[in-house]
């Protein structure tokens, strides 16, 4: 249990963590769930547009395997809202367009 303005200090702390280059790619699959589900269960737009970024920013092609898997699981949040077409990486393109039929 946390306040709703703690959820920005979560998303940024995983942020740091899945920009790492020293981290995994199942380190930062996990950073990233943990940052999409705090900033939808606190509802914060802030929060929700880094996760977005980081999404978006993706160009490894096994983190973005492990993105689309992330994707598929969070269907029907914010994270359905990125553009495929904003994305750098095609495992993300291909499970943003399928959530999007």
């Amino acid at each position: 249990v946390y306040g709703w303005s703690f959820s920005e200090t979560i998303v940024k702390n995983m942020g740091i963590l899945f920009t790492s280059p020293d981290a995994t790619n199942e380190s930062k699959a996990y950073a990233l769930d943990m940052a999409i589900r705090a900033a939808a269960y606190m509802n914060r737009f802030a929060a929700m547009d880094f996760c977005r970024n980081l999404v978006r920013e993706v160009k490894d092609d096994n983190l973005g395997q492990a993105v689309a898997a992330l994707i598929n699981k969070h269907r029907g949040s914010f994270i359905d809202s990125i553009e495929p077409s904003e994305c750098k990486n095609d495992s993300v393109i291909r499970a943003l367009i399928a959530n999007k039929k």
